[in-house]
């Protein structure tokens, strides 16, 4: 199942970027003819797509992980770098690894916990739903300047409700999405013993050790905060509009 959430997720950015391809040129053309008609169409129909994709992609993604027998999951872990067993080498390399390693690792989980799977599909959804709802933010808001309407009060709200969706919904789709992979990295490799061949002594050296790990993003702040100042102005605006139509 998570070959097809992958494969949606290609192709949806790919249709995406072809439609966003179609607006630049859209744009290019109203610059040239001093049309703005063909760009707010064309913005549109981009933003109804990505809205649908976006729907579609949330709720597959989803279920998948909640229903899915074995679930796609990234996992932290401290840095780590396999060791190659006394007397090995490996020759043909153009560069040297000093130091370093790899803290994160894409894993196919089977027998993952009820939690770890709710946190992970809440998250996975957010990051589908959050950019849908601002598709759907475009949207309304070409429909209103094609209906000449652009400081509709309607559009105040939702700006308000996306800047509260985008803040919201951005930090916990990052920080439910960490506490889930560290859920993971905990239940897949916090090993109690092991079995070894003769010429490994240490278990530590083949595979990496869990860690908790929580990353607080600062995009959906700055996201949020921008959307709230859009939402301030537009009720400006829109309550500017009235007085003006009422002095006419």
């Amino acid at each position: 199942m998570s070959g097809v959430i992958g494969a949606f997720a290609g192709a949806a950015v790919l249709f995406v970027m072809l439609l966003t391809v179609g607006l630049v040129l859209a744009a290019l053309r109203a610059r040239r003819d001093g049309d703005a008609g063909p760009v707010v169409t064309a913005a549109l129909v981009v933003a109804v797509v990505t809205a649908v994709l976006a729907l579609i992609g949330g709720t597959i993604a989803v279920l998948a992980t909640l229903l899915g027998p074995q679930v796609s999951i990234v996992v932290p872990v401290r840095e780590f770098w396999p060791q190659l067993p006394d007397g090995a080498a490996i020759d043909g390399t153009s560069a040297t690894r000093v130091a370093g390693g790899f803290t994160a690792a894409t894993l196919l989980v089977d027998g993952l916990s009820t939690g770890a799977r709710v946190c992970w599909a809440i998250a996975q959804g957010l990051a589908w739903f959050v950019p849908g709802l601002v598709a759907v933010l475009v949207a309304v808001g070409c429909r209103q300047l094609q209906a000449g309407r652009p400081f509709a009060p309607v559009l105040a709200r939702l700006t308000m409700i996306t800047a509260a969706v985008v803040l919201v919904g951005g930090l916990a789709a990052q920080v439910l999405g960490d506490v889930a992979g560290s859920m993971a990295a905990a239940e897949v490799l916090e090993w109690t013993s092991a079995t070894l061949p003769g010429a490994v002594d240490d278990p530590n050296v083949l595979m990496p050790a869990a860690t908790f790990a929580v990353e607080v993003p600062m995009w959906p702040v700055g996201a949020g905060l921008g959307l709230a100042a859009l939402a301030a102005v537009l009720r400006v605006g829109g309550r500017l509009q009235r007085d003006t139509e009422g002095l006419v």
